[in-house]
Protein backbone atom coordinates (compact mmCIF):
# COMPACT_ATOMS: atom_id res chain seq x y z
CA UNK A 1 0.00 0.00 0.00
CA UNK A 2 1.48 3.77 -0.78
CA UNK A 3 -0.09 6.98 1.15
CA UNK A 4 -1.31 9.79 -0.85
CA UNK A 5 1.56 12.15 -1.09
CA UNK A 6 1.30 14.96 1.76
CA UNK A 7 -1.83 13.38 3.85
CA UNK A 8 -1.61 12.14 7.11
CA UNK A 9 -2.09 8.28 6.83
CA UNK A 10 -4.82 6.93 9.39
CA UNK A 11 -4.20 4.57 12.54
CA UNK A 12 -5.88 1.90 10.24
CA UNK A 13 -3.12 2.10 7.71
CA UNK A 14 -0.56 1.30 10.35
CA UNK A 15 -0.37 -2.73 10.54
CA UNK A 16 1.07 -3.84 13.46
CA UNK A 17 0.88 -0.01 15.28
CA UNK A 18 -1.76 -0.26 18.21
CA UNK A 19 -1.97 -3.62 19.10
CA UNK A 20 0.19 -5.45 22.06
CA UNK A 21 2.96 -7.41 20.82
CA UNK A 22 5.58 -9.79 22.36
CA UNK A 23 8.03 -11.80 20.97
CA UNK A 24 11.09 -13.93 21.62
CA UNK A 25 13.02 -17.28 21.40
CA UNK A 26 13.65 -19.96 23.67
CA UNK A 27 15.16 -23.23 24.56
CA UNK A 28 12.73 -26.15 23.87
CA UNK A 29 14.30 -27.90 26.88
CA UNK A 30 11.81 -29.94 28.80
CA UNK A 31 12.29 -33.43 29.56
CA UNK A 32 12.08 -35.33 26.34
CA UNK A 33 8.57 -37.45 26.46
CA UNK A 34 6.56 -39.36 23.97
CA UNK A 35 8.40 -38.01 21.24
CA UNK A 36 8.57 -34.16 22.00
CA UNK A 37 9.41 -31.32 24.80
CA UNK A 38 7.67 -28.60 26.09
CA UNK A 39 8.39 -25.34 27.14
CA UNK A 40 6.46 -23.01 29.26
CA UNK A 41 6.96 -19.33 28.11
CA UNK A 42 5.65 -16.61 30.89
CA UNK A 43 4.65 -13.10 29.34
CA UNK A 44 5.68 -9.92 30.67
CA UNK A 45 3.58 -9.50 34.08
CA UNK A 46 0.15 -7.52 32.92
CA UNK A 47 1.29 -6.64 29.22
CA UNK A 48 -1.68 -8.76 28.29
CA UNK A 49 -5.08 -7.87 30.13
CA UNK A 50 -6.89 -11.17 28.66
CA UNK A 51 -5.87 -14.27 26.51
CA UNK A 52 -4.20 -12.62 23.13
CA UNK A 53 -5.66 -13.31 19.85
CA UNK A 54 -3.07 -14.73 17.96
CA UNK A 55 0.18 -16.96 19.11
CA UNK A 56 2.57 -18.24 16.84
CA UNK A 57 5.95 -20.05 16.74
CA UNK A 58 8.63 -21.54 14.75
CA UNK A 59 11.00 -23.92 15.03
CA UNK A 60 14.85 -22.52 14.78
CA UNK A 61 16.15 -25.88 12.47
CA UNK A 62 17.93 -26.45 9.39
CA UNK A 63 16.29 -29.82 9.47
CA UNK A 64 12.41 -30.25 9.45
CA UNK A 65 11.52 -33.62 8.92
CA UNK A 66 13.48 -34.15 12.03
CA UNK A 67 11.79 -32.08 13.33
CA UNK A 68 7.78 -32.91 12.68
CA UNK A 69 5.72 -30.06 14.31
CA UNK A 70 5.78 -27.41 17.17
CA UNK A 71 2.45 -26.17 18.49
CA UNK A 72 1.16 -23.79 21.32
CA UNK A 73 -1.00 -25.03 24.01
CA UNK A 74 -2.19 -23.28 27.65
CA UNK A 75 -2.85 -19.97 26.39
CA UNK A 76 -3.52 -17.21 28.77
CA UNK A 77 -2.84 -13.57 29.78
CA UNK A 78 0.16 -14.50 31.26
CA UNK A 79 1.82 -17.51 29.50
CA UNK A 80 1.73 -20.20 27.05
CA UNK A 81 3.32 -23.38 26.58
CA UNK A 82 5.41 -24.61 23.36
CA UNK A 83 5.00 -28.12 22.17
CA UNK A 84 7.76 -29.56 19.89
CA UNK A 85 7.90 -33.39 18.73
CA UNK A 86 11.38 -34.71 17.11
CA UNK A 87 12.31 -37.54 15.91
CA UNK A 88 15.43 -37.45 17.92
CA UNK A 89 16.36 -35.95 21.68
CA UNK A 90 18.28 -32.46 20.06
CA UNK A 91 16.95 -29.45 22.16
CA UNK A 92 15.86 -27.01 19.89
CA UNK A 93 14.96 -23.22 19.86
CA UNK A 94 11.72 -21.82 18.93
CA UNK A 95 10.51 -18.19 18.01
CA UNK A 96 7.33 -17.08 18.89
CA UNK A 97 5.41 -14.01 18.79
CA UNK A 98 2.12 -13.16 20.95
CA UNK A 99 -0.64 -10.09 19.02
CA UNK A 100 -3.38 -9.08 20.76
CA UNK A 101 -6.32 -6.43 19.91
CA UNK A 102 -7.76 -5.59 23.24
CA UNK A 103 -8.70 -2.06 24.24
CA UNK A 104 -7.06 0.50 25.03
CA UNK A 105 -4.22 -0.30 22.83
CA UNK A 106 -6.03 -0.75 19.66
CA UNK A 107 -6.05 2.46 17.27
CA UNK A 108 -9.60 2.72 15.40
CA UNK A 109 -9.79 3.52 12.26
CA UNK A 110 -9.53 7.39 11.22
CA UNK A 111 -7.63 7.95 13.71
CA UNK A 112 -4.22 10.25 13.07
CA UNK A 113 -1.33 8.77 15.42
CA UNK A 114 0.68 11.54 16.69
CA UNK A 115 5.11 11.49 16.22
CA UNK A 116 4.60 10.73 20.59
CA UNK A 117 3.07 7.67 19.61
CA UNK A 118 4.53 6.03 16.65
CA UNK A 119 8.24 6.75 18.71
CA UNK A 120 6.32 4.93 21.42
CA UNK A 121 6.04 1.73 19.15
CA UNK A 122 8.97 -0.53 18.63
CA UNK A 123 7.82 -2.94 16.50
CA UNK A 124 8.28 -3.86 12.64
CA UNK A 125 7.33 -6.54 10.15
CA UNK A 126 8.19 -7.57 6.33
CA UNK A 127 6.73 -10.43 4.94
CA UNK A 128 7.20 -12.61 1.51
CA UNK A 129 6.82 -15.60 0.12
CA UNK A 130 9.70 -18.20 -1.73
CA UNK A 131 9.45 -21.05 -3.99
CA UNK A 132 11.10 -23.93 -3.20
CA UNK A 133 12.04 -26.74 -5.76
CA UNK A 134 14.40 -29.62 -6.01
CA UNK A 135 13.91 -31.48 -3.11
CA UNK A 136 16.60 -33.44 -1.80
CA UNK A 137 15.93 -37.01 0.42
CA UNK A 138 18.15 -37.05 3.48
CA UNK A 139 19.85 -40.66 3.86
CA UNK A 140 17.34 -43.07 5.23
CA UNK A 141 14.71 -40.99 4.96
CA UNK A 142 11.10 -40.99 3.05
CA UNK A 143 11.04 -37.53 2.87
CA UNK A 144 12.36 -34.70 0.86
CA UNK A 145 13.98 -31.56 2.33
CA UNK A 146 14.08 -28.28 0.55
CA UNK A 147 15.68 -24.80 1.69
CA UNK A 148 15.69 -21.26 0.09
CA UNK A 149 17.61 -18.06 1.32
CA UNK A 150 15.55 -15.14 1.84
CA UNK A 151 16.64 -11.44 2.01
CA UNK A 152 14.74 -8.50 3.49
CA UNK A 153 13.99 -5.33 1.75
CA UNK A 154 15.01 -3.36 4.77
CA UNK A 155 17.58 -4.52 7.46
CA UNK A 156 16.29 -4.92 11.10
CA UNK A 157 18.09 -3.05 13.68
CA UNK A 158 18.18 -6.03 15.90
CA UNK A 159 17.18 -9.98 15.01
CA UNK A 160 13.53 -10.88 14.02
CA UNK A 161 11.88 -13.76 14.98
CA UNK A 162 10.62 -15.55 11.70
CA UNK A 163 7.50 -17.51 11.34
CA UNK A 164 6.45 -19.73 7.74
CA UNK A 165 3.79 -21.65 6.12
CA UNK A 166 3.91 -23.79 2.81
CA UNK A 167 0.69 -22.93 0.53
CA UNK A 168 -0.34 -26.52 -0.26
CA UNK A 169 -3.56 -28.61 -0.11
CA UNK A 170 -1.60 -31.92 1.42
CA UNK A 171 -0.48 -31.22 5.23
CA UNK A 172 0.91 -34.50 5.96
CA UNK A 173 -0.19 -37.97 4.39
CA UNK A 174 1.33 -39.75 2.10
CA UNK A 175 2.43 -37.19 -0.28
CA UNK A 176 2.08 -34.08 2.00
CA UNK A 177 4.00 -31.52 3.93
CA UNK A 178 5.76 -32.06 6.99
CA UNK A 179 7.18 -28.93 8.86
CA UNK A 180 8.59 -25.67 7.56
CA UNK A 181 10.99 -24.27 9.69
CA UNK A 182 13.81 -21.31 9.46
CA UNK A 183 17.22 -21.01 10.14
CA UNK A 184 20.50 -18.67 10.25
CA UNK A 185 18.04 -15.43 11.09
CA UNK A 186 19.82 -11.93 11.18
CA UNK A 187 19.13 -8.50 10.52
CA UNK A 188 19.39 -8.90 7.18
CA UNK A 189 17.56 -12.21 6.57
CA UNK A 190 17.32 -16.03 7.05
CA UNK A 191 16.89 -19.85 5.62
CA UNK A 192 13.88 -21.29 4.83
CA UNK A 193 13.24 -25.03 5.17
CA UNK A 194 10.59 -28.09 4.45
CA UNK A 195 10.21 -31.13 4.30
CA UNK A 196 7.69 -32.83 2.65
CA UNK A 197 6.70 -36.51 1.25
CA UNK A 198 7.69 -36.08 -2.39
CA UNK A 199 9.43 -33.69 -4.59
CA UNK A 200 6.40 -31.56 -5.50
CA UNK A 201 8.11 -28.16 -5.74
CA UNK A 202 5.54 -25.54 -3.44
CA UNK A 203 5.57 -21.89 -2.34
CA UNK A 204 6.31 -20.80 1.33
CA UNK A 205 4.99 -17.51 2.87
CA UNK A 206 6.86 -15.92 5.50
CA UNK A 207 6.75 -13.01 8.22
CA UNK A 208 9.31 -11.45 10.36
CA UNK A 209 8.57 -9.13 13.54
CA UNK A 210 11.53 -7.50 14.96
CA UNK A 211 12.28 -4.53 17.37
CA UNK A 212 13.24 -1.47 16.30
CA UNK A 213 14.26 0.35 20.09
CA UNK A 214 13.77 3.86 20.71
CA UNK A 215 10.26 4.06 17.60
CA UNK A 216 10.00 5.80 14.94
CA UNK A 217 12.15 8.40 15.39
CA UNK A 218 9.85 11.31 14.62
CA UNK A 219 10.20 14.72 15.56
CA UNK A 220 7.67 15.52 18.58
CA UNK A 221 4.40 17.17 17.37
CA UNK A 222 4.93 16.22 13.59
CA UNK A 223 2.08 14.80 11.94
CA UNK A 224 4.25 11.78 10.31
CA UNK A 225 3.70 11.82 6.16
CA UNK A 226 3.27 9.33 3.58
CA UNK A 227 6.80 8.36 2.39
CA UNK A 228 8.92 8.53 5.63
CA UNK A 229 5.92 6.12 6.74
CA UNK A 230 6.89 3.63 3.84
CA UNK A 231 10.47 3.72 4.19
CA UNK A 232 9.89 2.82 7.85
CA UNK A 233 7.75 -0.13 6.71
CA UNK A 234 4.96 1.32 8.53
CA UNK A 235 2.50 1.54 5.34
CA UNK A 236 1.77 -2.51 6.11
CA UNK A 237 -1.98 -3.85 6.34
CA UNK A 238 -2.42 -6.60 9.11
CA UNK A 239 -4.96 -8.89 10.51
CA UNK A 240 -5.01 -11.64 12.84
CA UNK A 241 -7.49 -14.14 14.53
CA UNK A 242 -8.12 -17.74 15.21
CA UNK A 243 -10.74 -20.55 14.45
CA UNK A 244 -11.88 -23.62 15.58
CA UNK A 245 -10.67 -26.33 13.19
CA UNK A 246 -13.77 -29.12 13.39
CA UNK A 247 -14.94 -30.33 9.58
CA UNK A 248 -12.60 -33.25 8.28
CA UNK A 249 -12.38 -35.90 5.96
CA UNK A 250 -10.30 -38.97 6.08
CA UNK A 251 -7.07 -38.08 3.01
CA UNK A 252 -3.98 -40.78 2.37
CA UNK A 253 -3.55 -41.99 5.63
CA UNK A 254 -4.92 -39.05 7.82
CA UNK A 255 -7.86 -36.92 8.91
CA UNK A 256 -7.55 -33.43 7.26
CA UNK A 257 -9.51 -30.45 8.38
CA UNK A 258 -10.45 -27.57 6.36
CA UNK A 259 -11.54 -24.31 7.63
CA UNK A 260 -12.06 -20.86 5.32
CA UNK A 261 -11.43 -17.66 6.94
CA UNK A 262 -13.26 -14.28 5.76
CA UNK A 263 -10.14 -11.42 6.31
CA UNK A 264 -11.75 -8.21 7.04
CA UNK A 265 -13.46 -6.77 4.13
CA UNK A 266 -11.71 -3.88 1.90
CA UNK A 267 -8.16 -4.39 3.97
CA UNK A 268 -6.51 -6.07 1.61
CA UNK A 269 -5.52 -5.07 -2.03
CA UNK A 270 -3.28 -8.10 -3.15
CA UNK A 271 -3.39 -11.38 -1.76
CA UNK A 272 -1.56 -10.80 2.02
CA UNK A 273 0.77 -13.46 3.32
CA UNK A 274 -0.45 -15.51 6.09
CA UNK A 275 1.16 -17.90 8.88
CA UNK A 276 -0.45 -19.45 10.90
CA UNK A 277 0.25 -21.74 14.41
CA UNK A 278 -2.04 -24.90 15.72
CA UNK A 279 -3.43 -25.10 19.52
CA UNK A 280 -2.46 -28.70 20.67
CA UNK A 281 -0.79 -30.91 23.36
CA UNK A 282 0.36 -33.42 21.32
CA UNK A 283 2.42 -32.37 18.30
CA UNK A 284 3.10 -35.13 15.69
CA UNK A 285 1.35 -37.96 18.05
CA UNK A 286 -1.88 -37.00 17.10
CA UNK A 287 -1.56 -33.16 14.98
CA UNK A 288 0.45 -32.92 12.42
CA UNK A 289 0.88 -29.88 9.65
CA UNK A 290 -0.85 -26.93 9.05
CA UNK A 291 -0.64 -25.03 5.84
CA UNK A 292 -2.70 -22.04 3.59
CA UNK A 293 -4.38 -23.02 0.37
CA UNK A 294 -6.60 -20.47 -1.88
CA UNK A 295 -5.67 -17.71 -0.75
CA UNK A 296 -6.90 -14.47 -2.13
CA UNK A 297 -6.87 -11.03 -1.00
CA UNK A 298 -10.98 -11.65 0.92
CA UNK A 299 -10.19 -15.39 2.55
CA UNK A 300 -7.87 -17.89 2.48
CA UNK A 301 -8.34 -21.58 3.56
CA UNK A 302 -6.29 -23.21 6.53
CA UNK A 303 -5.72 -26.73 6.26
CA UNK A 304 -4.35 -28.93 8.92
CA UNK A 305 -3.54 -32.97 9.42
CA UNK A 306 -4.40 -34.78 12.16
CA UNK A 307 -4.37 -38.74 13.31
CA UNK A 308 -7.60 -38.44 14.64
CA UNK A 309 -11.20 -36.01 14.51
CA UNK A 310 -10.95 -33.82 17.70
CA UNK A 311 -11.75 -30.50 16.46
CA UNK A 312 -8.54 -27.83 17.50
CA UNK A 313 -8.00 -24.12 17.10
CA UNK A 314 -5.94 -22.70 14.55
CA UNK A 315 -4.38 -18.74 15.19
CA UNK A 316 -3.16 -16.66 11.88
CA UNK A 317 -1.52 -13.61 11.13
CA UNK A 318 -2.10 -11.56 7.26
CA UNK A 319 0.13 -9.12 6.24
CA UNK A 320 0.25 -6.95 2.92
CA UNK A 321 1.35 -3.40 1.40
Amino acid sequence: MSFLAGRPPTASAFGLFGKKIEIGKVSVDGTYSDGHRTKVVNLTAGKFSRTPDCFLVCASSTAPGAVQEVTISSPSASQFTIELARSNDTITTAMYAVISEEEPHQFRAGQIPTADELNGFEYVIQHGDIRLDNGAQPSGQTYYRFSGDITFDNQFEETPVVFANAISRVPEGDNGMIEVTASNVTTTGFTVYSARRNTTGHRVNWVAIGRRPGGAGFYKGLIPRGRRLEELGLNRKVAIGNIQMADNEPENGVRRFTQTVQLPRGVFKATPHIVTATNSTVPWVNQRESTINDDTPSQFDIMTARNNTAAHRNYWLAVGD
